[in-house]
């Protein structure tokens, strides 16, 4: 399936069923943040996974998503700032230029809501494809 890398919405676009109802997910290949927050509050696998290991239940409240939905927040922000500490060395300084370096972080979250960093992209398209954006 050509269209299987669900983080690559450049070419999961080009999908015959983009428009489509999918399970969970809904028309599209992507959510917003909102989006995010709400599948946690309606209980979401992250709530299974968390009913499992004795720290909630499958009639999970708004304050457990929302709780649930911050600590994955949390860890992804860890990946993030562990990861730019790695490259300081290696972005140019310069005293005589202000300007800036804009990376995308491209993460992957587990059954376990675990961040996995799958890459950076040091110059990351900046285009609105979808609502989502």
């Amino acid at each position: 399936n050509l269209f299987s890398h669900l983080t690559n919405s450049s070419i999961n676009k080009y999908s015959p069923s983009l428009s489509s109802e999918k399970e969970v997910i809904g028309a599209g290949c992507k959510w917003d943040f909102h989006q995010l927050r709400a599948w946690f509050r309606m209980g979401g696998d992250a709530a299974a996974s968390a009913a499992s290991s004795g720290s909630g239940g499958s009639g999970v409240d708004e304050a457990v998503g929302d709780t649930l939905y911050e600590a994955l927040w949390s860890r992804i922000r860890n990946v993030i700032n562990l990861t730019l500490l790695v490259l300081t060395p290696i972005v140019p300084a310069r005293d005589d230029v202000a300007c800036f370096e804009l990376f995308g972080f491209d993460i992957l979250v587990d059954d376990a809501m675990n961040p996995i960093l799958l890459e950076v992209n040091c110059s990351p398209a900046l285009g609105a494809d979808c609502p989502a954006d």
